[in-house]
């Protein structure tokens, strides 16, 4: 599965580091580390993704329109 970032999500978690740069560099590296293990994951096992609803996220596959859980 190919996994997709949308373009607010993008931002966001680029923001979020930046944040969390201001205080402490190493540990903003270290987040957006295990952001990428963790989407790597799910792009490799795309039945471990949330169900989605009301603040919850999604995985969509690239190949069909249906949102997989």
């Amino acid at each position: 599965m190919t996994l997709h970032w949308l373009a607010r999500a993008r931002v966001a978690r680029f923001a979020a580091i930046d944040f969390i740069a201001q205080d402490n560099p190493r540990a903003a590296l270290g987040q957006l580390d295990e952001i990428e293990k963790q989407t790597d994951l799910l792009s490799q096992n795309p039945g471990m993704g949330r169900a989605s609803g009301p603040g919850r996220w999604h995985a969509r596959l690239s190949s069909t329109r249906q949102q997989c859980p």
